[in-house]
């Protein structure tokens, strides 16, 4: 039961919860195991592979996105009730005022649980600033001065629950999809949801990479 007892460590970030149950209810109740708005779901690391192609021989038709040059938010929302949650499972919800207003604004579900890439940006030009500038967000005083200083902008890149629905067992491009159809942001709201390409050509991935790092 070892995948099934990681995933729901994954989703609670309770070991030992996770154990009592896996004592208590056997595997049909670590098979119930979902996400829950409130508690933070640990987040999923990439791998590295050397190049364009050998991502397209390992895994055949992907789905590219950017790599914003920010830090990693969570955000739960369950009505306007707004979470924000850092890499370590950390609550931040106090630090980033613009973005759980935007959550709150922009994000057409009630109850859901999203991820994305937070990075500073001037507003004037649309332009992101250095991730030292960006980092200077996370902070306990001067909230506000800051915020209004340095405006973030989230790029979300994945849904994970929505009203009910567990999103985690579904492909990344269905995701993707649905929040899509859940955010409506205009260029000036501060949140937005990552472009992404689809494609099983290695030369077509590397182009986009290259684009990506030029921008």
């Amino acid at each position: 039961r070892k995948p099934l007892i990681e995933h729901a460590n994954n989703v609670r970030s309770d070991l030992g919860g996770v154990v009592h149950l896996a004592y208590t209810k056997g595997t049909p109740g670590l098979q119930r195991v979902t996400p829950r708005v409130g508690i933070p779901v640990r987040p999923a690391l990439a791998q590295r592979l050397p190049s364009a192609a050998a991502i397209v021989r390992r895994l055949g038709t992907v789905q590219a996105e950017p790599k914003y040059d920010g830090f990693r938010l969570q955000f739960h929302r369950d009505g306007e009730r707004v979470w924000a949650f850092s890499r370590r499972l950390e609550n931040v919800s106090a630090m980033f005022p613009d973005l759980t207003a935007g959550i709150r604004r922009c994000l057409r579900a009630r109850r859901a649980i999203i991820e994305g890439e937070a990075v500073v940006h001037d507003p004037k030009t649309g332009r992101f600033l250095p991730f030292q500038v960006t980092i200077t967000r996370k902070r306990k005083h001067g909230i506000a001065e800051a915020a209004a200083r340095h405006p973030l902008r989230l790029f979300a890149f994945d849904l994970l629950y929505e009203n009910g629905r567990d999103f985690l067992p579904r492909p990344q491009r269905e995701r993707h999809a649905r929040l899509a159809r859940l955010v409506r942001a205009g260029p000036r709201d501060p949140i937005a949801v990552t472009e992404v390409l689809i494609t099983d050509q290695a030369s077509e991935l590397q182009r986009y990479f290259d684009t990506m790092i030029r921008r």
